[in-house]
């Protein structure tokens, strides 16, 4: 049987930002659409970068992400 993974604790990482979702990133559920996880994880890395000051003049990336991957251990719910 599979385990699942361990989830660090919030001290473990270097990097923290707020989320926000909107009412059409849910379903009828209130459950996230599995899309969206990678829109934010997109919107985090920007901040990071930003914040790390390895973002170009013109705010564009100097490198392009080659590859992503998400496993989703629980339904993410939004704000609402």
């Amino acid at each position: 049987m599979m385990q699942v993974p361990q989830v660090p604790l919030d001290e473990e990482f270097r990097f923290r930002c707020q989320a926000f979702t909107r009412w059409s990133d849910e379903d009828l559920q209130g459950v996230l659409n599995n899309a969206i996880y990678a829109t934010l994880c997109e919107e985090a890395r920007y901040r990071y970068f930003e914040q790390l000051q390895l973002l170009e003049a013109d705010r564009h990336f100097p490198f392009v992400l080659l590859q992503s991957n998400v496993r989703f251990l629980a339904p993410g719910k939004g704000a609402t």
